[in-house]
């Protein structure tokens, strides 16, 4: 790793430039970061897609939020008078947790500078893909075609993953598989035509959501964090923004989750031993889901000695949270479904489904 400047002109925001435009150029920068300015160009803060998502979580954000609630307020930086007085151990050591530095001249940027690798596309996370269920929920299709065969946008879904993963500069592929275990091996090696590794588990009888993640950390004895995901998943979201967020609040255990809401077509009654307290009319409830997609230290699966086999993800939480591992959420703003009932994939497939 080399310590190197960016061309930082376009990670500048003024603070008056909306959550919209700040997603989006967060969406596209080559550098995931932007530095927050004034009207006088002094800089007052920065924002990463960790920070909109923290604020997501803690309902931060609301229609006309000002990038100012929650950028960070105490961003590091130094000053170009002082730069020379900084060793490059020390200047190593803020880098390793911040990646991005700014020197300012009177609070104004002179330059950006940052770790600069050039391996940096590719990285040992490990990819592990669920896809050895029955599908029951789509018979009679599953009965032919495995779930993870389907096809979604002109290639099988479990291609898609694959493509998306790989373009976010991911390698080290694993896939559970049970049910049609050998149509699924022929879709991705004929059709997913990538130089990466690929290695099979297959679950002689099924092992639960978790199970099979076990089996391969063990068997492969994965050292790297590891992200799973179910099969019957589609969405847009950059892996890479997970990796990092992860990665740098060091958490041990990350499930990803989506706000959802539910709307009551009637009024709700609120009552006390027999008595109406009151009426709400057609309340509207919002909650979290899990996304089935998650981000997981291999120490935390193989430190908790689980007594069966089949591990489904609520015997790995129950565990988690007897152990006290906290388990912490990534918010996902991005497209997300998931193909896993009928209803669904007759709309995906009559709307030309494009995402």
């Amino acid at each position: 790793m080399k310590i190197k400047k960016i061309n930082f002109r376009s990670n500048v925001i003024y603070s008056k430039e909306t959550l919209n435009n700040c997603s989006r150029l967060l969406e596209v920068l080559d550098h995931k970061i932007l530095f927050v300015i004034d009207k006088q160009k002094k800089l007052i803060g920065s924002i990463s897609d960790g920070d909109i998502r923290r604020a997501v979580m803690r309902n931060k954000i609301r229609e006309n939020s000002k990038i100012t609630s929650i950028m960070n307020k105490l961003p590091a930086y130094i000053n170009f008078s002082k730069k020379n007085s900084y060793s490059n151990n020390q200047i190593t050591k803020i880098l390793k947790v911040k990646k991005y530095l700014p020197i300012l001249n009177n609070k104004k940027i002179k330059e950006v500078i940052h770790f600069s690798n050039q391996d940096s596309s590719i990285n040992k996370t490990n990819v592990i893909i669920n896809a050895g269920g029955f599908g029951k929920r789509l018979h009679p299709i599953t009965k032919k075609t495995p779930k993870p065969n389907i096809l979604i946008n002109q290639h099988s879904n479990i291609v898609n993953i694959l493509n998306s993963f790989y373009e976010n500069g991911f390698r080290n592929f694993f896939i559970t598989l049970h049910y049609k275990s050998g149509m699924i091996k022929k879709e991705v090696n004929r059709f997913f035509n990538k130089k990466a590794k690929i290695k099979y588990y297959v679950e002689k009888r099924p092992l639960g959501t978790f199970g099979g993640i076990k089996k391969i950390s063990s068997k492969f004895r994965l050292k790297d964090n590891i992200i799973v995901i179910n099969s019957d998943i589609i969405t847009n979201l950059k892996f890479n923004n997970l990796k990092t967020f992860f990665e740098e609040k060091n958490f041990d255990f990350l499930l990803c989750c989506k706000k959802n809401s539910l709307q009551i077509p009637y009024g709700v009654i609120e009552e006390k031993k027999g008595l109406l307290k009151k009426i709400v009319e057609k309340p509207k409830f919002e909650f979290n889901i899990n996304t089935g997609i998650y981000m997981i230290k291999p120490d935390v699966i193989n430190k908790i000695d689980f007594k069966k086999t089949q591990i489904h993800l609520t015997d790995l939480i129950n565990s988690c949270i007897k152990k006290k591992i906290k388990i912490n959420l990534f918010p996902i703003s991005e497209f997300w479904i998931d193909y896993g009932s009928k209803d669904i994939l007759n709309k995906i497939e009559k709307d030309n489904f494009i995402f």
